[in-house]
């Protein structure tokens, strides 16, 4: 995808381009932006708005993802099990600022209805791998609830896929991770926990 929008207001002129590829519900962005604000004689260039994510692009809320130092694709990626069949992992990824897991809800015949925890409390979700480190969630991407930040009760409507990006502490021996769980808190009921994830893409 690219686009190229351009528009003045009075002397200044304003110069936005945008280049990534987007995909699912919400979209996520892979790519880059630049703004270029033209004033008389005078420019200067802008990398800020997607660098941050969460900016609004032609009514879509989007987010720029980081490069990734490691990405292992669903195909890579084996479960033990799983509280919910009906939520899987889609990718995995690492980065110098986050662990990155991608959710699928998938599409069932009723409303799904669901509590994403915000960090800091005792059902947030966490990371454990196979060496028994820890990396809790620090934010999320594609979640509407009704708290703060997005987090809190969300509503899926029946028949309708959600991606959610979740945001974990930064792994630094990514390239070794070979095994990990996903875990929400102390949750007791209707958990979204992964055991047993196998990254297989070392084999």
């Amino acid at each position: 995808m690219s686009l190229a929008i351009e528009c003045a207001d009075s002397d200044t002129v304003s110069t936005f381009n945008f280049t990534g590829f987007s995909v699912g519900n919400p979209f996520y962005i892979l790519g880059s932006t630049t703004q270029v604000k033209s004033l008389k004689s005078n420019s200067v260039m802008e990398t800020q708005c997607f660098l941050g994510g969460g900016c609004i692009l032609n009514s879509y809320n989007s987010f720029l993802r980081r490069r990734s130092n490691r990405t292992v694709l669903e195909e890579s990626l084996f479960t033990g099990s799983a509280t919910n069949p009906n939520i899987s992992i889609e990718e995995i990824r690492f980065t110098d600022e986050a662990l990155e897991v991608l959710l699928l809800f998938n599409e069932i015949d009723q409303d799904y209805s669901g509590n994403l925890h915000s960090p800091g409390s005792d059902f947030a979700l966490y990371i454990r791998d196979a060496s028994g480190n820890r990396y809790d969630i620090i934010s999320q991407f594609g979640w509407m609830g009704s708290d703060s930040n997005g987090y809190g009760n969300m509503v899926i409507p029946a028949d309708t896929e959600q991606h959610l990006l979740l945001f974990f502490e930064p792994a630094d021996n990514f390239d070794s991770i070979t095994n990990l769980s996903l875990i929400e808190g102390s949750c007791e009921t209707g958990c979204w926990n992964f055991y047993d994830v196998r990254l297989k893409d070392k084999n």
